[in-house]
């Protein structure tokens, strides 16, 4: 299977100024919890940037459409076609972050992005969610998830710090009161450098400026 085929098969990669590699998005609109903060005063979702900006544009809004589709035909079909073809273009990649937009649909989407993890042992993958249930679920019936893969659990509310077997993620409007890797992005620079602390599993904490 050659990269061309296989982006074909997954519906492509999305690539964000900021980050040192590429990621894989799908639409905000699609976020389960997410939709539901989207209304909520205060909330890390209220004024979502996935839901406005570039992200509106008809080509990123047709790329969205098309990856969660293929998604959700990958799942329906047992996904090895689709694990294969992720595994193929992340040959080389040393970091990557699922959902720079939208989150996860079910455990069984999960599910795939863990088999991804397992077949690019190379690579080092984020994964920030609000969609706790099915990562648990996901372990309930497995085990222990890939050491190349950190989940990282966003609290849904501005300068709130949650409890979580998993790493966490928060957004703070003022400096925050618990223990916490700063992410530098917004304030000082444009973008990671040489930062890795969103994929390190032992950052038990990354709190990120609200913009």
């Amino acid at each position: 299977m050659t990269k061309t085929e296989a982006l074909k098969l997954i519906g492509g990669l999305s690539r964000v100024t900021a980050l040192p590699c590429p990621s894989f998005s799908i639409s905000a609109f699609d976020c389960q919890t997410g939709s539901k903060l989207n209304a909520v005063a205060g909330s890390v979702c209220e004024g979502c940037y996935a839901r406005r900006g570039y992200y509106h544009w008809p080509t990123v809004k047709e790329a969205h459409a098309r990856r969660l589709r293929l998604l959700r035909e990958a799942i329906a079909s047992g996904g090895d076609e689709w694990v294969q073809a992720f595994a193929v273009c992340l040959k080389g990649v040393g970091w990557f972050r699922w959902h720079d937009s939208g989150d996860l649909q079910s455990v069984g989407h999960f599910d795939l992005i863990v088999r991804v993890c397992e077949a690019t042992p190379e690579t080092r993958h984020w994964l920030p969610t609000k969609e706790p249930r099915y990562v648990d679920r996901w372990i309930e019936r497995h085990g222990p998830l890939p050491s190349n893969l950190a989940v990282r659990v966003s609290a849904p509310m501005v300068d709130e710090v949650i409890e979580s077997r998993h790493p966490i993620a928060t957004v703070h409007r003022v400096a925050p009161r618990w223990k916490a890797w700063i992410c530098p992005v917004p304030t000082d620079r444009k973008d990671c450098g040489e930062c890795r602390a969103c994929w390190d599993r032992t950052v038990g904490v990354v709190s990120y400026p609200e913009t």
